[in-house]
């Protein structure tokens, strides 16, 4: 019965995000799905580029209803199995939903196995990996360095809204591309967005994006997804490299809760 429910849960992997699919759950014209959150995000299938249809797929909808599902959290230690009506009260209340891993464990230069409470992540930051997280109240600014082709990852950590979240950016091809990751319990993530800026020291704009989405850093594994990123054509930025100073760009995130109504 366990083999056979571990089936189950296989076809309900959403193609996209990895993650269990829940109702209501669609597919594009090829029949490929993907959960809820992530057709929220996506205009085109990333497997066939077909559209996604407004139908749901009543098929895998049932089929969520009758399996159980695992904790998201059992890397961490937590062995329960709930039925689909129960996921989101247990992923609330279950004793490790506070736990995580180290944030430098996604990055390919760096090894780092640590994992445990909230409570101690900024310790291990600091003490392990030697580096200071950023508290702000609000918008984030800091520079970036000269941007080169296969340059590697950037990072940052940011402690906002009683909140830590992970910024990684790179130039891949002729694209730079920015990503905030979530760090916390899997089910707050989507309550998160951010707004994206890239400009010259002066303040010439080069490019914006307006509501971008947050992942949990647990969704993310060494081989990124493309779709995790926010990408900007490297040529859109080279318009205004040159009006910097040094040739120099800044790049600014103001991370908030999609859920509360913003006083502008």
């Amino acid at each position: 019965m366990e083999d056979l429910n571990q089936g189950l849960l296989s076809v309900l992997e959403c193609m996209h995000c990895r993650q269990y699919m829940l109702p209501p759950i669609v597919s594009c014209e090829n029949g490929h799905h993907v959960c809820n959150d992530c057709r929220a995000f996506l205009a085109t299938c990333l497997v066939c580029y077909r559209p996604y249809l407004n139908i749901r797929n009543s098929l895998l909808e049932n089929l969520a209803r009758t399996s159980v599902f695992p904790c998201d959290k059992q890397p961490y230690g937590c062995k329960e199995i709930v039925p689909m009506d129960g996921v989101m009260d247990h992923q609330r209340t279950c004793p490790y939903s506070n736990y995580t891993r180290c944030p430098y464990a996604v990055l390919p230069t760096q090894i780092c196995t640590w994992q445990g409470p909230l409570t101690d992540v900024r310790c291990h930051i600091h003490k392990y990996h030697e580096i200071n997280i950023c508290d702000v109240g609000g918008k984030f600014v800091s520079n970036l360095p000269h941007l080169r082709q296969n340059r590697g990852l950037s990072h940052q950590v940011i402690f906002t809204l009683n909140e830590l979240f992970f910024c990684l950016w790179e130039m891949v091809e002729h694209d730079f591309c920015f990503s905030v990751f979530y760090i916390g319990p899997n089910f707050k993530a989507r309550y998160f967005k951010y707004n994206l800026t890239v400009c010259t020291t002066l303040g010439q704009e080069a490019y914006s994006r307006n509501c971008c989405r947050i992942r949990n850093l647990d969704e993310r594994n060494d081989c990124s997804r493309v779709s995790d990123y926010v990408m900007i054509p490297f040529s859109r930025i080279r318009r205004v490299l040159h009006l910097s100073e040094r040739n120099q760009l800044q790049y600014s995130v103001d991370i908030f809760n999609a859920s509360v109504v913003r006083v502008q």
